[in-house]
């Protein structure tokens, strides 16, 4: 299954990774022609993580917001124990790009 590409917008919600299909949706609706976003790169080798059921980071070791038996939303991906099911990858932005309304992608300078 191939996932889908990621990107940032700081006019939208800079907080938050979403597709490209997203973006066009959102420059239809405030009719704008063109908007600069960035695309997500994955986070590796670090203790934070994306829980998708709450929707929200939490840190590993942590015992108040860490995955784990307290968690009401944990569900081991195995069935027993271990990594949860809602564990998720953090992203931080990379190259921009201009996104045209065409759906076109453009390389900033």
């Amino acid at each position: 299954m191939k996932t889908q590409k990621l990107y940032f917008c700081s006019k939208i919600n800079e907080d938050f990774a979403y597709s490209k299909q997203f973006f066009l949706k959102k420059m239809k609706e405030q009719n704008l022609k063109e908007l600069v976003i960035s695309e997500a790169v994955r986070e590796l080798r670090t203790d934070i993580f994306f829980c998708k059921a709450a929707g929200e980071a939490g840190e590993r070791g942590d015992d108040y917001y860490s995955c784990g038996k307290l968690c009401k939303d944990y569900l081991p991906r195995n069935g027993k124990n271990g990594c949860c099911k809602h564990r998720g990858y953090c992203y931080s932005p990379g190259d921009e790009f201009i996104l045209g309304i065409d759906g076109k992608l453009n390389k900033t300078k």
